[in-house]
């Protein structure tokens, strides 16, 4: 047995394979590109080192290679028997999370960091599962058993941030993730935390200086970036800047579309804010919606994800597949006896047709009566506000002005933005 970055246990005599292996938890946690190789690197150093295959299943996982993913899992479960009780509690848990049973991984998860709490490769697991079913309760919960078991952690400060700023303590949130990034400029999370914490403040000038250094120095950053890059688009648009915005889109996220799902919710989720918007985009829908055509009923995609996936319908102007994407999601609802596809999702993807089609009353109709359950998809404040927007917008161009000024009001003592405080003059 060797002791890991984090003092627990591997059972390995290979000391390249655990200085690999700490280097591939450190890039899950830090959203670095090269977690791949680190793991790979561990399981090479060592074959029997099955936290190392599970490390490498997760990475694979997060970037969305799903078939290696599965398969450096069962390589796990084949080397877990020789692994201490901490290692095959640990490839129990990441085995039902790899292979999408999200109750039984919970499960599996709680009772690992109850034993082991400084272990950050679940607890973040844990902690993003959450997030995609909006349990921020739950995940402020956890950071703050971890601030318990590693105090001053920077990693841990940077999870801490982050849900600070989504349970709407956003100045907190700053001072955090400023901690975080002042110890580890290359965590992700960190900056991605204040990034929230700064547009939650309304403080867009003073992000469009901030931001783009502090992403700079995360110089390994895997696909996140675009995420990233995807903040800056918004801060451009809460302070009218939409020809810039416009043009950040093309260039970082329409010149080479991407499949993967975190790209295109972000790619979807501009082009749909400039549909509220009123702004002509021709042609600028049609490349995401082949995409998504060919991945309509990926069983790895979730319920935030599918309501996505309308407004590119949508959109696009796709109705046929827009009805088909219908389907899908109500088998799904009837397979998984969860109601939030029948609940929300389908409501939410039949208010995105409405509003293409001009329907506004209809739009109000579907949006309304779950308004307060939209958390339940999960994603960030910033990534439901396209949800809420678009019954506001309807509301807006309806004859409901009592309604309409409401939701407005509603929105600016949120956060309030270029367009909707034009909107405000306009109304």
């Amino acid at each position: 047995m060797q002791p890991d970055a984090y003092g627990l246990p591997l059972s390995t005599v290979s000391e390249d394979a655990v200085a690999a292996f700490d280097r591939g938890v450190d890039g899950l946690l830090s959203w670095d590109r090269r977690s791949v190789d680190f793991f790979r690197d561990a399981a090479a150093g060592d074959a029997d080192l099955a936290a190392a295959h599970a490390g490498l299943a997760v990475a694979h996982f997060v970037e969305e290679e799903f078939p290696e993913a599965r398969s450096a899992m069962a390589a796990a479960r084949r080397a877990a028997d020789r692994g201490s009780e901490r290692e095959r509690s640990l490839v129990a848990a990441l085995d039902h999370y790899v292979n999408l049973r999200p109750r039984d991984a919970e499960a599996a998860m709680r009772a690992h960091l109850a034993a082991w709490p400084a272990d950050l490769t679940i607890a973040q697991r844990l902690y993003l599962m959450w997030f995609f079913q909006g349990r921020f309760a739950d995940m402020r919960e956890l950071t703050e058993t971890l601030l318990a078991a590693l105090p001053g952690d920077p990693f841990v400060l940077g999870l801490h941030a982050f849900v600070l700023e989504e349970q709407g303590d956003g100045e907190e949130a700053v001072r955090w993730a400023e901690r975080c990034i002042a110890q580890n400029p290359e965590d992700t999370w960190g900056v991605h935390a204040l990034t929230h914490a700064l547009y939650d403040l309304e403080a867009y000038e003073e992000a469009l200086e901030r931001v783009p250094p502090a992403l700079d120095a995360c110089v390994h950053m895997n696909y996140y970036r675009n995420h990233m890059l995807w903040h800056l688009v918004l801060f451009e648009i809460a302070v009218g800047g939409y020809d810039a915005a416009s043009e950040m889109c093309r260039d970082w996220f329409e010149a080479e579309p991407s499949p993967r799902g975190l790209d295109l919710r972000n790619t979807v989720s501009t082009l749909w804010r400039f549909e509220l918007y009123g702004m002509d985009l021709g042609d600028r829908w049609q490349p995401f919606v082949g995409i998504l055509r060919d991945q309509l009923d990926r069983p790895e995609d979730s319920p935030f994800h599918h309501s996505h996936v309308g407004m590119a319908l949508a959109g696009g102007r796709d109705w046929e597949t827009a009805e088909v994407h219908l389907d899908i999601l109500r088998a799904r609802g009837r397979a998984s006896g969860n109601d939030i596809w029948e609940r929300v999702v389908i409501p939410l993807n039949e208010a995105q047709h409405a509003f293409v089609r001009g329907e506004w009353d209809r739009v109000v109709a579907k949006t309304e009566p779950i308004w307060d359950e939209i958390i339940r998809l999960g994603g960030s404040k910033t990534q439901r506000d396209a949800f809420h927007d678009t019954a506001l917008e309807a509301a807006l161009r309806s004859t409901d002005t009592a309604r309409a000024r409401r939701y407005l009001d509603e929105r600016l003592a949120r956060r309030a933005e270029h367009f909707w405080t034009g909107r405000q003059l306009d109304a």
